[in-house]
């Protein structure tokens, strides 16, 4: 397409609010952290076709919720979250992305 230059995304591929906010990258999962123009506490979670068959991919965003819901309230107030999921998430328990999930949140918001 025209008007695209290499790397550029269309709507869907984009990030909401302008490229804006932190990035860190786990053993498990990769993190974004966008500074929220509301509320903030919004959660996207995502794994790519590449991480397997859509069983899989949907068990690695149930597992990624789940540990987002016990940590919720020790993550930083005031940001929109998305989570990219691994290769080595299918072998972890929501238990073990606990403290890689919110030391991931609190790298990306100092």
């Amino acid at each position: 397409r025209e008007g695209r230059g290499k790397g550029e995304r269309g709507r869907r591929g984009g990030r909401e609010g302008g490229g804006e906010g932190e990035e860190r990258v786990g053993a498990r999962c990769g993190w974004l952290t966008v500074h929220s123009k509301n509320d903030g506490g919004r959660l996207g979670v995502t794994a790519r076709k590449k991480r397997g068959n859509a069983v899989h991919r949907d068990r690695a965003r149930r597992l990624v919720r789940e540990a987002v819901r016990r940590i919720r309230t020790q993550m930083p107030a005031g940001y929109d979250y998305v989570v990219v999921a691994r290769h080595t998430i299918f072998a972890s328990s929501a238990d073990e992305l606990q403290p890689e999930l919110l030391e991931l949140a609190h790298k990306a918001t100092t």
